[in-house]
């Protein structure tokens, strides 16, 4: 995909191209399946709110309609605002 301005420019003459599409040469690895059984345990547990997750070293927490409210991660929360429409 290419494209070109129709009309000449101050900048440039009609043709010139401006923007074009191309490929990165990315191969992504192969990918392992992974073991369930050799991950890490996680819980839940309802709140007054909604939901926490909690695994190895972390806790989420998500309202009732399930937006991440909170992350909780080496020791600091960050809390998570959304607008209320």
């Amino acid at each position: 995909m290419s494209f070109r301005l129709a009309a000449d420019a101050t900048w440039a003459p009609a043709g010139h191209e401006v923007a074009r599409e191309f490929a990165l040469p990315l191969q992504a690895p192969a990918s392992q399946p992974l073991d369930p059984s050799a991950m890490p345990a996680l819980s839940h547990s309802k709140t007054a709110d909604g939901v926490r997750l909690t695994g190895d070293g972390f806790e989420l927490a998500f309202d009732a309609s399930g937006r991440l409210m909170e992350v909780a991660r080496r020791g600091r929360t960050s809390h998570c605002r959304w607008p209320h429409v």
